[in-house]
Formats: structure tokens, C-alpha cells, sequence
């Protein structure tokens, strides 16, 4: 499920707990602004907002709450204290979604080739081939040099057989 739409089925549940008319989500947008349009909608979202809560991560603003106004009178302090709640909960989404996309975007470019190594392998000089391996075959060959020298510390890895730890008594 996209973000996009998990903030509207948020505003959709926001404004139903809230008896709201309408709620919208707005998310930061570049610079010290919000996106020009919500990024979640429930409602129509015309008119002023009649409360309104910001989606913060330390000092950092991820976003606002609008609420509409309140189909049966105004918002109680209880029903402000639980918006505040439900802001701070999709703040740590928007945050995790965030660092998803930008986790993604480094992957992406650690995985792209990069233009100085896209030769490299063509470079290299083939192996022997005189019949014999030579001492630096290893070094031009593609699997990594220590593949032999795995069978000799194999023993060195491994726990001690059980029969021979020997208990000392004090």
C-alpha cells in the first residue's frame, strides 16, 4: 500500500473518531512549506481548518493535521489531546517512509555501475597458461584468493570437540 493512501484512510478514520467534516494531510513539502495539496483527504477539505496539528520527528517537520469543523459543536480538550496523538504516530510513518526512500536510493546507487570500474574486469590478464598454476594465478583469477586456505582454518574455527575441554577443579 502506497503512503498516499494510508494518509487518506488515516484522514478518513481521524475525521470519523473526530465527527469532523472533513481532514486533510499535508506533508513538507521542499524548503520550510507543505506540499500546495494534501497528501491524505477525507472530506472536502474546503473552508478553514477549526484545529490543526503539526507532524514533528525531533525538531524536524514532516507535516500537519487540518480537522475541519466538528459536525456536533466545538473539539474537546480530550479530542485535541488524541489528534495530538494520532499526529505524533503518522509523524514516526512519514519519518520510516522517508528513510525507506532514501535507504532505497542509496542502494540503488551503490548498485549502479560506476564509469572508472566498468572496464576493470576486461583489463585484467588472463591466467596461465603454461599447464601449471603459478603463484599469482590467484590474483588474476575471478574467485577470491582465500578459497585454498579455507580447509586449513576450518580447525581453527571451530569449538574443541567435546571429549577434549578438560574441567580444572580449584
Amino acid at each position: 500500500m502506497e503512503p498516499g493512501d494510508l494518509l487518506t484512510r488515516l484522514a478518513a478514520a481521524v475525521r470519523d473518531g473526530l465527527d469532523a467534516t472533513w481532514v486533510r494531510i499535508f506533508l513538507a513539502g521542499p524548503g520550510s512549506g507543505f506540499e500546495p495539496e494534501p497528501t491524505g483527504l477525507a472530506g472536502s477539505g474546503q473552508g478553514a481548518a477549526a484545529a490543526s496539528c503539526e507532524l514533528k520527528r525531533a525538531d524536524e517537520k514532516l507535516g500537519r493535521i487540518d480537522v475541519g469543523p466538528r459536525r456536533g459543536g466545538n473539539y474537546s480538550e480530550a479530542e485535541r489531546v488524541l489528534l495530538n496523538t494520532v499526529a505524533s504516530q503518522a509523524a514516526a510513518f512519514v519519518a520510516n517512509v522517508r528513510l525507506s526512500a532514501q535507504l532505497a536510493r542509496q542502494l540503488d546507487d551503490l548498485t549502479a555501475p560506476h564509469p572508472s570500474l566498468s572496464g576493470l574486469r576486461e583489463r585484467r590478464p588472463a591466467p596461465s597458461t603454461c599447464g601449471r598454476p603459478t603463484p599469482h594465478d590467484h590474483v588474476r583469477s575471478d574467485t577470491p584468493s582465500t578459497v585454498p586456505l579455507m580447509p586449513l582454518l576450518r580447525p581453527a574455527l571451530l569449538p574443541p570437540p567435546l571429549g577434549a575441554i578438560r574441567l580444572v577443579s580449584s
